[in-house]
């Protein structure tokens, strides 16, 4: 698997090694569609305003009364007049108090007619009509009264207006020894007709106020006036708060699905940057940008400085800001498998390749290769809409081989969908994590949709942590130590694959409909070209997971890739150690520039012997024989790592019938690379 990790400075401590990339923190997010659940607020206030009150609720101090509004009166009727209430005696002549007091209020202008009769809102009043049942008339609703007004017959429809207890107490005393201390102990007020003598026309006024006053007395009170301003605010508030929440989880998705690239398939040619050093700026953004180093800046320009390592990712194309550099396809990639874009081989349907075997780099890459193929497996079974009754104990609709970052992704999947699945690791759950070197810092550029799985930047011993963690609290279905030794096609029902393993108790045979491949490489790592003395074989090492118990020793690290560097730079750190890094290659082609000036310095300091240009050509008792340069020489050694990458397991793959493919082969023409990752 091919990992990379980045500090914030390089070895110099001068520039910032990592691409400064945008992120959409809670800094910039968490006003998102706040504007528009403001707006939506407003609008549910706004509607449930009017369809409840009316249109006229809209302006202050709001609707008229139905008295008003029965006269025909309009705004400009009473305010066209300074003040406004000088219009009442236009309607209202002669209706002067006839309570000193209220009289002198008047005329000092402490009272006026709307102090108590207000124009607006809700005043009541008493409605007489002819053969009918006296009714509470309030807003623009009529009430009918459950009491009737005994022996008060009108000729016409009369009208007693209530003077609400909250306008008379803000002069009167409601207790003590105030003289309308008696009549605010109701919720109106019929203590006397306020503008006329007893007596005086019209001649049934005095009835329809004795009535009134009995209709009161029986205990008269005040309908639902309905909705108040407090509910119309409540509900503003709860619409802008869900439509907040409806926008803000739109946009994690949205952001969730712009990370997830369209297509997780493999390159199918090789590709490489190419820049046009006639617009390059040399302003270091494609360098900062490639997690594989592979790009230098010289003489102001950004040049190609290590292409065998590029493995095709566009972060560099993504990031250059004036379009100098693109990215090429060249020759077909001849050591990949036939895959579509599912990741499922055009040789056996049925069978999905995810991780470092389809040729495709990252861990975050392998993760979210295991969870797409899975995505597509159950998509694929719930279109069959296939029963899951009587099931045999050995038989899954998806086995998955290895648990390494795209294995465990899978498995997660397919437990999180409800698939019976079962996964087979040959040691333990992230077994090719756990072989990197101890205190490897792990880090992937870029942002990830993988979910649970992803640390984005971590130790390996983290890593390893959280995705234990992971499988157990889960219960994820994973045997470990089965070993899958073959795959074959069978035609037993639903099962399409037979798997065989070996297990600590024995041979095992499972049997799936689907069967995903997360092989991944480091448990094919490529070897001497001459044979190991049986004498060297607990000698000979393929990985280095911990340096100490190497200290003191004399080693040699074949191989000039991060590993082999990485490797070498951990052993010469040992006390006592002598090691000696070897390459075929005449110089650095490929690795990360921090490795490249980890092993510069060391050998600039003595602690580490660097031989390009040299190969082992075979092996003594005491050591091994180079050839260096095409020069005999003999080293003595005690321990020899062998760091020159890992192959394809085609003789595998090839059993089972997938085969090798190229550009022309494969569905797929292009490789998709998510979000600038």
């Amino acid at each position: 698997m091919h990992e990379h990790d980045r500090s914030s400075t390089t070895e110099r401590g001068q520039r910032a090694r990592r691409a400064p990339l945008a992120r959409a923190t809670s800094d910039v997010t968490r006003f998102r569609g706040l504007w528009l659940a403001s707006a939506a607020g407003a609008l549910a206030l706004l509607a449930g305003v009017v369809g409840f009150s009316g249109p006229s609720a809209l302006w202050s101090p709001g609707p008229l009364s139905p008295g008003h509004t029965r006269a025909g009166l309009e705004c400009r009727s009473c305010h066209a007049l300074e003040p406004a209430t000088a219009a009442c005696q236009g309607c209202h002549a002669g209706k002067s108090s006839r309570r000193s007091e209220h009289a002198r209020l008047l005329e000092s202008g402490g009272l006026d007619c709307a102090t108590c009769h207000t124009p607006h809102a809700a005043p009541a009043s008493l409605v007489f009509e002819p053969k009918q049942p006296a009714r509470l008339e309030r807003g623009s609703g009529m009430t009918e009264l459950p009491w009737p007004a005994a022996g008060y017959q009108p000729a016409t429809t009369a009208f007693v207006p209530l003077v609400s207890r909250e306008v008379c107490v803000g002069c009167h005393a409601p207790e003590g020894a105030d003289r309308a201390a008696i009549c605010l102990s109701r919720e109106y007020q019929t203590c006397f007709d306020e503008h006329r003598a007893p007596g005086e026309p019209p001649a049934d006024r005095d009835a329809a106020w004795a009535a009134a006053q009995r209709v009161v007395h029986a205990g008269l009170r005040a309908p639902a006036s309905g909705p108040g301003p407090e509910l119309f605010l409540g509900l503003g508030l709860v619409v802008a708060g869900l439509v907040f929440a409806g926008v803000r989880r739109f946009g994690r998705r949205s952001v969730a699905e712009r990370a997830l690239p369209p297509e997780l398939a493999p390159p199918t040619r090789r590709r490489l940057p190419q820049v046009d050093t006639t617009t390059c700026l040399g302003c270091y953004a494609c360098v900062d940008a490639c997690p594989f180093d592979v790009l230098e800046v010289q003489r102001f320009v950004a040049v190609v400085a290590r292409p065998d390592a590029c493995c095709g990712l566009s972060l560099c194309e993504q990031r250059c800001p004036n379009g100098s550099l693109v990215i090429r396809e060249g020759e077909p990639l001849t050591d990949t498998p036939r895959l579509d874009a599912a990741l499922e081989s055009l040789d056996v349907p049925g069978v999905f390749l995810a991780g470092d075997v389809t040729g495709l780099s990252l861990i975050r890459n392998a993760i979210d290769q295991g969870a797409r193929v899975v995505e597509t497996i159950s998509a694929r079974r719930r279109t069959k809409a296939l029963g899951r009754a009587a099931e045999e104990p050995n038989l899954y609709d998806l086995v998955v081989v290895g648990t390494g970052p795209a294995g465990l992704s899978a498995i997660l999947e397919a437990h999180k969908l409800g698939l019976r699945a079962v996964a087979l690791e040959q040691g333990s759950v992230a077994e090719s994590i756990r072989s990197f070197p101890r205190h490897k810092l792990v880090l992937d550029q870029g942002t990830s949709g993988s979910g649970s799985l992803w640390l984005e930047q971590c130790q390996k011993e983290d890593l390893v942590a959280k995705w234990t963690q992971t499988a157990r609290r889960e219960r994820l279905p994973i045997l470990e130590q089965h070993r899958v030794i073959a795959v074959a096609r069978v035609e037993r029902g639903r099962a399409r694959f037979a798997l065989r393993a070996q297990a600590p108790e024995g041979e095992r045979e499972f049997f799936g409909e689907h069967v995903v491949l997360a092989l991944g490489k480091r448990g094919s790592p490529r070897k001497l070209e001459v044979a190991v003395p049986e004498a060297w074989h607990s000698h000979v090492h393929y990985s280095l997971v911990d340096a100490r118990p190497f200290a003191g020793r004399k080693v040699l690290v074949v191989g000039l890739g991060d590993s082999a560097m990485e490797a070498a730079v951990a052993l010469a750190g040992q006390p006592g150690s002598e090691v000696t890094l070897a390459a075929r290659a005449p110089g650095f082609r490929r690795g990360k520039a921090r490795n490249i000036e980890a092993v510069e310095r060391l050998t600039a300091q003595g602690r580490l012997t660097l031989l390009f240009d040299s190969s082992v050509t075979g092996f003594t008792e005491e050591g091994v024989t180079l050839s260096v340069a095409g020069e005999p020489r003999a080293l003595g050694v005690s321990s020899l790592f062998v760091l020159i990458g890992a192959r394809m397991p085609w003789e595998f793959l090839e059993a089972l019938g997938v085969r090798k493919g190229s550009a022309a082969e494969t569905s797929t023409e292009k490789h998709a690379t998510p979000g600038g990752a």
